[in-house]
C-alpha cells in the first residue's frame, strides 16, 4: 500500500497535487468515509506558478519528486485503488489508459478543463472531470475590471509622470454611461458583468447558447458579434479554447470595434488572432489590451505582443489568489458527499466546454 494519510475505507481519495495537513484534516472531517492517499513523490508540489494558490508558508513545503519512471510506476500502482484523484498528475495519464481503473471522477483545479478533455488518452479512459469554476471568477474578473478602470484613468500616463516628477494634468475617461461586451457568459463573464454594471456601464452578454441573464442588460448569441462590437467601448473575452473558438477574434472583427476600444482577454489565447491584435493596437483601432492569457505561454520574448502600444500582460496568474486551494478542496468535499450520497457532481466539464444543467 502506498504512503497514505488514512488507510483506504469506503471512496479511496488518492492525491495527485499536494495539500497540506490542514486541508486534508477539512476532508477528512467532511467526508470520514473517505480514505485519502498521499504518495509525496507521486504529487505534484506547491510551487512554480500554481504555488501562488496556497498560503504563503504552504509553498515551502517539501515534496519529494524521482525520475519520469519513477513518478510513472508510483501511478501505476496508485490508479488501480483510487476511486477519485484531486487533480491528475502528467504521469498518472499513461496508467489511465489501462482498463481496470475505477475512477469516479477526476477533480481538476482548473476553471475549465478544455485541455484535459482534448487529451485523447484521458478521452478514451471515459472518466469524469470536475472542475473548479467558480473559484477563479472574482480574482479574474477583479482583473478585467483593474484594467478597465486604470486604462479609463490613464493610469500609465500617471506612473510614467510620477517616474519623471512631472505635474502633468491629463483627461481621463468616464466609464459610467458606457458600453460593454462581455463574451463567454459563464461564470467568469458573469461576474465581470456585475462588476462593470456596478459602475454604471451597460453590459450585453454573448454566449454560444444564450440563456436569460439578470447580471446584464442583453444575452446574444454568438452569431451576433459583430454586430455589437462597434458600440462596445469594452469588449471582454472569457471563452474557453476549443474549435469553436479558435482565432474568434481575428483581423475582421478588431476591424469592426469602435475606435479606441479596450479589450481584456480572461478566457483563453487561442481564440485571439494574436497577429491581428497587434495590429489594431498599431492602427489605434484598439485603445488599449490586457491580457492574462496568449496562445503560446510562456509567451516568447521576441513576440510582438511584448512592445505592442497600449498592451499589459499578465503572465496567465491573474486568478492566482492565495487561499483559492481552500475553495478548491471545498468543491471537492462537496462532490466526494454527492459520490457518497449517489446524487450528481457539480461542476462536470463536457467535450465543448458548456456548462451542464446540474451544477
Amino acid at each position: 500500500m502506498p504512503a497514505s494519510v488514512d488507510a483506504p475505507q469506503g471512496t479511496t481519495l488518492v492525491l495527485s497535487r499536494y495539500l497540506p495537513a490542514r486541508l486534508i484534516d477539512r476532508v477528512r472531517a467532511a467526508c470520514p468515509w473517505v480514505g485519502i492517499v498521499a504518495e509525496p513523490g507521486a504529487m505534484i508540489g506547491p510551487d512554480g506558478r500554481v504555488g501562488l494558490l496556497y498560503q504563503a508558508e504552504e509553498r515551502e513545503a517539501p515534496v519529494p519528486g524521482g525520475g519520469t519512471s519513477a513518478v510513472e510506476e508510483a501511478w501505476r500502482e496508485l490508479l488501480p485503488v483510487a476511486d477519485v484523484l484531486f487533480d491528475l498528475h502528467p504521469a498518472a495519464i499513461p496508467a489511465l489508459e489501462r482498463s481496470d481503473h475505477r475512477l469516479a471522477f477526476i477533480q481538476a483545479i482548473g476553471a475549465g478543463a478544455g485541455e484535459l478533455l482534448a487529451d485523447a488518452r484521458i478521452a478514451r479512459a471515459g472518466v469524469t472531470i470536475c472542475t473548479a469554476r467558480g473559484v477563479h471568477d472574482g480574482p479574474l474578473a477583479d482583473f478585467a475590471l483593474a484594467a478597465i478602470l486604470g486604462h479609463a484613468k490613464r493610469f500609465r500616463d500617471l506612473a510614467e509622470f510620477t517616474r519623471r516628477h512631472m505635474w502633468e494634468e491629463t483627461e481621463a475617461q468616464r466609464v459610467d454611461e458606457t458600453s460593454m461586451v462581455v463574451v463567454g457568459l459563464g461564470s467568469i463573464g458573469t461576474a465581470v458583468a456585475r462588476r462593470a454594471r456596478a459602475f454604471g456601464i451597460a453590459v450585453h452578454g454573448v454566449q454560444r447558447r444564450p440563456r436569460p441573464s439578470a447580471d446584464v442588460d442583453s444575452v446574444h448569441p454568438l452569431d451576433d458579434l459583430d454586430d455589437l462590437l462597434p458600440g462596445a467601448d469594452w469588449i471582454v473575452n472569457a471563452l474557453p479554447g476549443g474549435p469553436e473558438t479558435s482565432g474568434l477574434f481575428d483581423a475582421g472583427r478588431f476591424a469592426r470595434c469602435m475606435p479606441g476600444a479596450y479589450f481584456v482577454n480572461v478566457g483563453r489565447g487561442t481564440t485571439v488572432d494574436e497577429p491581428a491584435l497587434v495590429a489594431a493596437l498599431e492602427s489605434g483601432r484598439l485603445g488599449g489590451a490586457a491580457l492574462d492569457v496568449t496562445a503560446e505561454e510562456p509567451l516568447p520574448s521576441a513576440s510582438p505582443l511584448w512592445d505592442a502600444p497600449g498592451v499589459t500582460i499578465s503572465a496567465h496568474c491573474a486568478a492566482l489568489v492565495p487561499g483559492a486551494m481552500d475553495r478548491m478542496v471545498d468543491i471537492l468535499i462537496e462532490n466526494l458527499t454527492r459520490l457518497h450520497e449517489g446524487r450528481p457532481l457539480i461542476n462536470v466539464a463536457s467535450v465543448d466546454g458548456h456548462r451542464p444543467a446540474e451544477r
